[in-house]
């Protein structure tokens, strides 16, 4: 019974969310590709910070997430196996059941100090793109083994590792 509630409730709030189609405006170049490489502690504020890289290893994003959000994304990429399904399990088992396939997530944007992203999600012959949290679009991306894309303008306000390191030498 705590299954079919679980599954009914989770099926019922992916039906509630207003999809909206992807925008075929918005360019595949604006966006990089980027690689979670290490999950720590931001000394300063105390807080996770999840840091993608580019291919190279140049160019970095940090990402502010919460202590349970870096726990499950730790757990990911440690290779964790759990006797029971995890929450963002039962999500990627959800939209494997229900024959959707994320194909990739998205950070798009910063406002107010607050990086905003989306899932873009194949399903009944559409493109839905889902507004998300960046650190769950990146645990789900990590279970799912799907691509994280970063948009270039939010890598141009990082640093450039390489040029950095060649200034001081």
């Amino acid at each position: 019974m705590r299954i079919l509630s679980s599954f009914i409730f989770f099926f019922t709030l992916f039906c509630l969310i207003i999809p909206a189609i992807a925008d075929e405006n918005e360019r595949d170049d604006a966006y990089l590709r980027m690689y979670i490489k290490s999950i720590g502690i931001d000394k300063a504020l105390l807080t996770p910070v999840v840091v993608l890289f580019d291919k190279e290893g140049s160019k970095y994003l940090p990402i502010w997430i919460g202590p349970c959000e870096a726990t499950s994304m730790q757990a990911v990429m440690g290779g964790m196996i759990t006797d029971r399904p995890l929450t963002y399990d039962l999500i990627a088992a959800l939209l494997r059941a229900m024959k959707a396939r994320v194909n990739k997530v998205e950070i798009t944007g910063l406002k107010d100090r607050i990086y905003h992203a989306r899932l873009v999600i194949s399903a009944n012959n559409e493109v839905l793109t889902i507004d998300s949290r960046p650190s769950d679009a990146m645990i789900i991306a990590s279970r799912m083994g799907v691509p994280v894309f970063v948009k270039k303008e939010l890598v141009k306000r990082s640093v450039d590792i390489k040029s950095q390191i060649k200034q001081k030498i």
